[in-house]
């Protein structure tokens, strides 16, 4: 019994390995579990675990240290069932194998631990006392050739074999070690090409460290030889969107739908890509099973609410976004969102009461001041479309003429009599800040985001540098999406003004778009200092964190919007899998 206690702390160190998509609630069972095994406290242990298989009956680990415990209290019996259910979820794990042969052993039941404990000696033969123990058990059951074997492979052992190898990364991921993890499967494969266990747990590590082009290859190589589960599908989705591949990525979410159509990730993706892919018909049904699967997604009603306003649905979009005020109440940038369509719906009433709620959240926010400074007056002065068009037949060749009739055009609705004027006037006058501002606005409107970075270049190529040049440059890059370009940018415009959020955040998004996954949390860590309550960003960097395998500092970001933003809350607990 003495040996079999040994085990114990080498098993907590070394469990079988659960890192696809394992929920938290599990995990948190697990080391609940744990922490009381270790303070002596084994009754509660065992409820805990039983909590945990409640969770997912489909984990190995919960099994393996209630057998433990088992043992412990010198009950093999109870123990044996458990280590077979164990060894069975995860016949890699030597040490579950390892003690579900000593658990036979304790009952004399020779024969049954001979299984058992060959598995455990050919996956790694260094296991404290399993080679010894496997070799008396040979002497034991009267077969000394084998029994001699064995213990000559503990004085010269033979080079390790892919089945050992594996294990070995296995046991360096579950502590932590990675790249040592990557090394030995990378051996696997080299010994056994076809080994379709090592490449499935070498893509995530590449997807882990996004190198998403590798994980991809692999991911397909195996779905050659068999079908992949959902987990596997959505990692290959997530790599070759993060490659830009979107038809290959809406695809596979697509295949995600089939298999589990209540896959909240899978169906809010594939409204997300297909509105990216400006395709906004198709990204309505995703958009509202994703919001059927979960009424509090904060971020499903959002992207829905986008769609809706380029079908030029607006009242549905408006409608959502009002639903979505209630979600998220807090929420400045949903109220600001909201008062902009209310506006452009000509509802100036109702979005001047809405901005106001936004900029009381929100009170440093410039652009929704001017912006409802701008609706407050347009409300008591109603632009006098026949007066300003007789200005302009009267003075064809005045640039603030044409674009005081684009702006009265833009305040009432009219997008493409406003970009006229606005190009009219840009022509007549390019170096007046204003009229090039409202020019560049107009193009970036009709999504005209080279002629806009152009605009821009030309204005500001003479000018010093300031904070305004740089903001409207790293812009217009960002939305042509020339993230390299944009990162210096927003970069120069927080030399300047450190606390100039919004340059923070597209820093943030320019640098995961970069796959520079360390600079983004820093912009995120950087904006978050000067703004605690964004929401968006709290949410950003939860997710980044996850990608980086720091979960507990993924959980906290989660506690912190879960405060905030209830709604998007619910949208990053179905992402982290708790």
């Amino acid at each position: 019994m003495k040996r079999i206690i040994f085990f114990l702390i080498l098993f907590l160190t070394l469990s079988s390995f659960t890192h696809s998509q394992t929920p938290s609630s599990y995990a948190i069972q697990m080391d609940k579990a744990e922490a009381l095994f270790k303070t002596g406290r084994p009754e509660e242990a065992i409820t805990t675990l039983r909590r945990a298989l409640a969770i997912n009956p489909q984990l190995s680990p919960a099994y393996s240290l209630m057998a433990v415990i088992y043992l412990q209290q010198k009950k093999p019996a109870d123990a044996i069932p458990l280590f077979k259910k164990a060894a069975e979820l995860n016949p890699w794990d030597a040490i579950a194998q390892n003690l579900l042969g000593m658990a036979y052993l304790s009952q004399n039941n020779y024969q049954a631990a001979l299984a058992p404990l060959g598995r455990a000696f050919e996956l790694e033969p260094r296991v404290p006392h399993l080679g010894e123990n496997l070799a008396r058990l040979y002497q034991l059951l009267k077969q000394p050739e084998k029994s001699a074997k064995i213990l000559q492979e503990l004085k010269t052992p033979s080079p390790p074999t892919a089945k050992r190898l594996y294990f070995l990364g296995l046991t360096a991921m579950q502590t932590g070690n990675d790249n040592l993890a990557m090394q030995r499967f990378t051996q696997v494969l080299e010994l056994d090409p076809q080994m379709i266990e090592a490449k499935g747990e070498l893509a995530y590590l590449y997807a882990k460290q996004k190198k998403y082009e590798e994980c991809a290859k692999l991911f397909e190589e195996i779905n050659q030889v068999t079908p992949l589960s959902t987990e596997v599908l959505l990692m290959l989705a997530r790599s070759y969107y993060h490659l830009d591949q979107f038809d290959k990525s809406s695809e596979t979410f697509t295949r995600v739908t089939q298999l589990a159509p209540d896959n909240l990730e899978a169906n809010e993706s594939l409204g997300q890509l297909y509105a990216k892919m400006e395709q906004p018909q198709k990204a309505v049904a995703p958009l509202q099973k994703a919001i059927q699967i979960a009424p509090g997604s904060a971020s499903a009603y959002q992207e829905l609410a986008l769609v809706y306003r380029a079908l030029k649905r607006n009242k549905e979009s408006i409608e959502l976004l009002k639903q979505l005020t209630i979600l998220a109440p807090e929420d400045a940038k949903i109220f600001q969102v909201l008062g902009y369509l209310l506006f452009a719906d000509n509802r100036l009433d109702e979005g001047i009461a809405v901005l106001q709620r936004s900029l009381a959240l929100d009170p440093n926010n410039k652009d929704v001041r001017n912006t409802l400074e701008s609706a407050i007056k347009a409300v008591n002065a109603h632009p006098d479309l026949a007066k300003l068009q007789r200005e302009i037949a009267e003075h064809p060749k005045s640039a603030f003429a044409h674009y005081k009739l684009a702006d009265a055009f833009k305040m009432l609705s009219h997008p493409q009599e406003a970009f006229q004027e606005f190009q009219a006037a840009y022509h007549l006058e390019p170096d007046k800040f204003e009229i090039m501002l409202g020019y560049a606005f107009a193009l970036s409107e009709a999504k005209k985001y080279e002629e806009t970075l152009q605009v821009y270049l030309q204005y500001y190529d003479s000018k010093p540098s300031s904070q305004e040049k740089h903001f409207y440059l790293g812009l217009s890059y960002h939305e042509l999406k020339k993230y390299a370009e944009a990162i210096p940018h927003f970069k120069k415009v927080l030399e300047f003004k450190h606390d100039a959020n919004f340059s923070s955040w597209l820093l943030a998004l320019s640098y995961e778009a970069e796959k520079q996954p360390d600079a983004a949390i820093a912009a995120l860590e950087h904006l978050l200092k000067y703004t605690p309550d964004f929401s968006q960003a709290i949410n950003e960097l939860a997710l980044l964190y996850a990608y980086k395998g720091e979960r507990e500092r993924a959980l906290q970001q989660y506690q912190k919007l879960l405060k905030l933003n209830p709604g998007l809350a619910e949208s990053l607990k179905y992402k982290l899998g708790i």
